[in-house]
């Protein structure tokens, strides 16, 4: 029997396996994907105070840029702090692999490509089944994400509400420097519960917008967050590159518009790259608030 299984191999999943086993505890790690940290669910906006907390240096194999905070915009387009506290724009997926590594680095076994379908209480320990087969646990860790299927097995969530996230990324050249030194966040009604964003990455910059405004990318939020000029192409090559060729001619965010102005569409231009994803938790700083442990 392993002594814990953690199901996730993201941030609070990586850094949980790595206390785990640098303890000595049989650790193994289980993660759906066939490469940890793909695809990217998140704006990539830490705080540094969020990764020396959790003892975590900054490293330059993922920290993209330092940011010296981050402001929050009205509608009439006025702002103020969200915190002066400095954090960095990470590269994501280098940061998940990261921490992975340093857990497999202290005797954790990674099994990547290992999807959970099932768990349930077995002899005082845990059952899990995955890929067709059982794995035998003192203690599982659900790291697995906001829907976790861990913590919905353990009957610790049983109502859970969703919002519908969009992200497309940018060249820096392409998006006008509103300001670059600062993760900028934008409420209003048009967002309905929910925010826009624009955090710049070095030499990209991610810009996004959830809540409740509907399934697709051409989401009710044109007017909201941005008009972009030259409609992209939408040949099949187009639609199928993360990256492509031309540019978005012109990124604004539109303070002056009228809430009720938000049905207007949000236009995607050819340089961006899409990434939608149901968001239900907060910054990835927080690398230890989802986990969910079920003890024996």
């Amino acid at each position: 029997m392993i002594d814990a299984v953690v199901v996730g191999a993201g941030p609070a999943g990586g850094m949980a396996a790595r206390q785990l086993a640098a303890a000595g505890f049989s650790t193994t790690i289980l993660e759906k994907r066939k490469v940890v940290g793909e695809p990217v669910q998140c704006a990539e906006g830490v705080s540094e105070f969020g990764l020396l907390s959790n003892g975590l240096s900054p490293q330059d194999e993922w920290i993209a840029q330092r940011v010296a905070g981050a402001k929050c915009v009205a509608p009439n387009g006025k702002w103020f702090y969200i915190t002066r506290l400095p954090g960095y724009a990470i590269d994501r997926p280098a940061f998940d692999r990261w921490i992975v590594r340093g857990a497999v680095d202290d005797g954790a076994d990674l099994r990547t490509a290992t999807r959970v379908t099932g768990l349930r209480r077995e002899n005082g320990g845990w059952r899990i089944q995955a890929n067709g087969s059982t794995i035998d646990a003192r203690v599982v860790i659900g790291a697995d994400g906001p829907t976790s299927l861990v913590a919905r097995e353990a009957g610790l969530v049983r109502n859970l509400g969703k919002i519908v996230a969009y992200e497309y990324r940018f060249r820096r050249e392409d998006v006008p420097e509103l300001d670059p030194d600062y993760f900028l966040l934008f409420i209003g009604a048009r967002y309905n519960g929910g925010y826009a964003w624009i955090f710049p990455k070095g030499e990209s910059v991610n810009v996004g917008a959830g809540g409740h405004v509907g399934l697709r990318a051409q989401s009710r939020s044109g007017t909201t967050l941005c008009r972009l000029r030259r409609r992209a192409s939408r040949s099949p090559a187009t639609r199928a590159a993360s990256r492509t060729r031309s540019t978005a001619q012109e990124f604004i965010p539109d303070s002056s518009a009228d809430d009720s102005r938000a049905n207007s569409r949000w236009r995607r231009s050819r340089r961006t790259t899409r990434r939608p994803w149901s968001r239900t938790t907060g910054s990835c700083a927080r690398l230890r608030s989802s986990i969910h442990c079920c003890g024996g």
